[in-house]
């Protein structure tokens, strides 16, 4: 996401559409797929003699394994019908700092989710406000203010990116702020001086 310039992250970019209800059956489904194998893999990967590649090689399989269940319950529909829920589940705000299954999400479902951001990043707009990539297919685009990496100017209200955790200006209004506390210092200054 970062190469593709796609910052703030919006998950929509990994989708085609408007997701449908979200279907806790699948992700459940892939969660329990995903923690139960996993720990077998994890597991195996502490045998001495196991080099790098055999290493791969299992995670790879557990990836075929769990990518072959969702074709077989979901058939051709599985990015239309499972997958969407789980790119929700994953990659919203209130687990987008968790990463448990999100290095398998890749390994399962890496292809759709590429396909989709390249279409999207063909078609997207970027919000004026918060600057944020939004697919065409989202025309009810609204900024999260309390975003991740963004903080509301307290002076002109715009939301910005980030650049240090005590932030509270864009940089055009942190500019003046110091023109301003500088003014002033060199006036106190030139008071005490007389």
């Amino acid at each position: 996401m970062n190469l593709a310039e796609v910052k703030p992250f919006n998950h929509q970019m990994l989708l085609s559409a408007p997701p449908p209800a979200m279907d806790y059956e699948a992700i459940n489904l892939f969660c329990e797929m995903d923690d139960l194998n996993l720990t077998n893999v994890i597991e195996a990967s502490k045998e001495p003699d196991m080099d790098e590649r055999e290493k791969m090689k299992a995670y790879d399989i557990l990836a075929e394994d769990i990518a072959n269940e969702f074709y077989e319950r979901y058939g051709d529909d599985v990015a239309y019908k499972a997958y969407p829920s789980i790119v929700r589940y994953l990659f919203t705000e209130e687990n987008l700092n968790k990463r448990k299954n999100k290095q398998m999400f890749w390994r399962v479902f890496g292809n759709i989710a590429f396909d989709n951001l390249q279409t999207n990043l063909q078609n997207c707009t970027v919000c004026p406000e918060c600057g944020m990539r939004v697919p065409a297919w989202n025309p009810m685009h609204e900024c999260a203010e309390n975003m991740k990496g963004f903080v509301t100017c307290c002076d002109c209200g715009k939301v910005v990116p980030r650049t240090n955790s005590r932030q509270v200006r864009c940089s055009d209004c942190q500019a003046e702020h110091k023109r301003v506390l500088a003014f002033n210092r060199k006036r106190r200054q030139r008071g005490q001086v007389a």
